[in-house]
């Protein structure tokens, strides 16, 4: 178990070396923001585009494994397919938590979906479209794709047409029956994307262990 969790770690370990080198500016963003607002305004801009194309761990770390290949070589491999699920998982909780440790220090809370005052927050979409990987890109085993959602399309999908469809959605809900578009404002969608990711993500992984146990 060990030995996969350092394996996939290895896999992703420019993206990590990444995380680690901006939370070690942290302490000096922290210090001189307000004397260099320009340069970190610049570099959270370059931070949250870094972190929107690495909102996909699990479909990155497949990647690292071969992509199609990937399903024959793990089963392959002289490891239970517990063990490849559970090494799955908490890889890529591990590295969400890294980015979401990111995004919280430096104070990225925008949103890229906002209708009507309806927001979806970054900070919550970046963790649930990573959770959310489990259950779309991912359904039968941690170790075989959904071919019919490549990366990209999943990234914006879930960063911007779900969102914007539930934008759309609740504004004309509240404008055809309370006729107030802003009725439904005050709920925090993106706190709730996150919420049913987590659902899903938690779903997703007892649904796979009981079809191991099945096999």
């Amino acid at each position: 178990m060990r030995r996969l969790l350092l394996r996939n770690i290895l896999l992703r370990k420019w993206t990590v070396a990444l995380y680690l080198i901006i939370l070690l500016l942290l302490p000096w963003y922290m210090i001189t923001k307000s004397i260099y607002p320009l340069f970190w305004q610049t570099f959270i801009f370059l931070v949250t585009i870094i972190m929107f194309l690495e909102s996909a761990t699990a479909y990155r770390l497949f990647n690292r494994f071969g992509k199609t290949v990937a399903y024959v070589f793990q089963h392959s491999l002289p490891v239970s397919r517990m063990q490849l699920l559970n090494s799955h998982y908490l890889t890529v909780l591990g590295v969400t938590v890294m980015g979401t440790i990111v995004l919280w220090g430096y104070e990225v809370d925008h949103a890229f979906i906002s209708i009507n005052d309806i927001h979806f927050n970054f900070f919550w979409m970046f963790i649930a479209v990573n959770l959310f990987s489990f259950l779309f890109g991912f359904p039968q085993c941690s170790e075989k794709m959904n071919d019919h959602i490549p990366l990209y399309l999943y990234i914006i999908t879930m960063h911007f047409l779900i969102p914007l469809v539930i934008g759309l959605g609740v504004s004309g809900y509240g404008m055809v029956r309370y006729d107030n578009p802003l009725r439904y404002d005050y709920i925090d969608f993106g706190f709730w994307y996150f919420i049913v990711s987590a659902l899903s993500a938690t779903i997703m992984y007892f649904y796979q262990v009981i079809r191991l146990k099945r096999v």
